[in-house]
């Protein structure tokens, strides 16, 4: 992911996204092209590495808006995101661990068309 502090843009459904929308500017690449929107486990991925201190997406987001809920602006539009991880204190090392994440999708028409059902033989 190419991740960002946020900025205002045009989604591709040409709607203002203002800076106060999100929490972190991001685009996620698929094979050979930016993706539309985000991609969900892209999403989640994020999300997490976010809640690391010291990583680029944690130093994109301001801290009066750190939360475990992030939003990310994305080319469709802003995702809301939920992910949980700790550093453990246990070893030298003090590795992260997330606990849970997760989003919630909208639902979309995915198809629109006629079904021919034959009636049975009478």
């Amino acid at each position: 992911a190419l991740v960002a502090p946020p900025q205002q843009y045009t989604s591709s459904a040409e709607e203002l996204v203002t800076v106060q929308a999100m929490d972190l500017l991001a685009r996620i690449s698929t094979p050979g092209r930016i993706h539309h929107a985000f991609t969900g486990t892209g999403t989640i991925a994020l999300a997490c590495a976010a809640q690391v201190e010291g990583s680029v997406p944690y130093r994109c987001i301001k801290d009066a808006q750190r939360s475990p809920k992030i939003r990310i602006g994305h080319p469709g539009g802003v995702i809301e995101v939920r992910a949980e991880v700790q550093r453990e204190v246990a070893g030298a090392a003090g590795a992260w661990h997330a606990s849970g994440a997760g989003f919630d999708r909208t639902a979309r028409y995915l198809m629109r068309g006629e079904v021919f059902i034959p009636h049975a033989a009478r």
